[in-house]
């Protein structure tokens, strides 16, 4: 049974001083605008799997990181992994997302993989929490034997042994799972059946939603309209709405 520590002004007052920045300054997390109702129960819902499927450019991987550090700040001392498909997207996507809406009197070091390419392997803040960055490229050794709060894993992972990996370093802490992608693999993916056809059962601990790139309101509607001209017809509902497909044959539909 979980049960609520109630803590006095003493406790309380030594807990601020400890995760307090350096700088003594009072900081809050940026506000953040929801663009959608469902944006905005991908942000809030307390299943064990959460999942945002969408377009490219929909604002996906924005979405799922900025939830990761809303985490991260309001979780003091936890251990979060954020995950994509190599070290180069990690410096290219993950990092810059993380410094965008972190700011920086959070952070108290990093510990970088790669300082000329800004590819951080470690991001410590000052209230004890860890954001810990790996690529679903790795050796298989290095998703083993950690117990983590929050799993955060950007594009669709392709080898369903990395996601069993990391939703088995959750259960010591009934932690918590928070995918982002672009269903390019379609229905052929293991991720149609196992998350998406899986998180329409009634007793599903999974948490399933689908952006477009319409939901985006930082991209032109003018821009929206003509990608519809310039994508092929089986690539529209994958890249632009977010959704699985299924291809057949070794050709597109154009072509005959």
């Amino acid at each position: 049974h979980k049960t609520q520590m109630i803590l006095n002004p003493a406790q309380q007052a030594e807990i601020l001083r400890r995760y307090k920045p350096k700088n003594e300054k009072d900081v809050e997390l940026p506000p953040f605008c929801v663009t959608s109702e469902k944006v905005q129960r991908f942000m809030e819902t307390q299943k064990k799997i959460s999942v945002l499927a969408g377009g490219n450019r929909s604002g996906k991987s924005y979405q799922n990181i900025r939830k990761a550090v809303e985490f991260a700040v309001n979780r003091p001392g936890s251990l979060i992994w954020l995950l994509t498909v190599n070290y180069k997207m990690v410096g290219s996507v993950l990092a810059p997302l993380v410094f965008k809406h972190l700011p920086a009197d959070f952070i108290k070091e990093i510990a970088w993989s790669n300082y000329r390419l800004r590819i951080p392997d470690l991001i410590r803040m000052h209230n004890g929490t860890e954001l810990i960055f790996k690529s679903y490229d790795s050796k298989f050794e290095s998703l083993q034997g950690a117990a983590v709060d929050l799993v955060v894993m950007d594009e669709e992972p392709v080898d369903k042994n990395v996601f069993i990996e990391c939703l088995a370093r959750t259960l010591d802490k009934g932690g918590k799972m928070s995918l982002s992608f672009t269903p390019l693999h379609g229905m052929s993916c293991w991720t149609y059946q196992d998350l998406y056809l899986a998180s329409q059962k009634p007793d599903s601990d999974i948490d399933f939603f689908t952006i477009s790139l319409f939901d985006n309101p930082h991209i032109p509607q003018e821009e929206k309209d003509r990608v519809l001209q310039l994508y092929g017809k089986d690539e529209i509902d994958r890249r632009v709405y977010g959704l699985f497909t299924q291809l057949s044959g070794v050709v597109f539909s154009e072509l005959r």
